[in-house]
């Protein structure tokens, strides 16, 4: 909701910008930062990867 309205008031050349994502979207970005990016650094922290 809040970068609806954040992009509903936002101006580029005089044009008004359109957002038309949905949260589920959002969740499926969010996880696939999540898959890529933390769990293997999780990995590379764990007392485990080093043994």
């Amino acid at each position: 909701m809040i970068l609806h309205w954040q992009t509903k008031h936002q101006l580029i050349n005089n044009d008004r910008l359109i957002y038309d994502g949905t949260a589920l979207g959002m969740l499926v970005r969010a996880l696939v930062v999540i898959l890529t990016l933390v769990i293997p650094f999780a990995f590379l922290a764990s007392p485990w990867a080093y043994c």
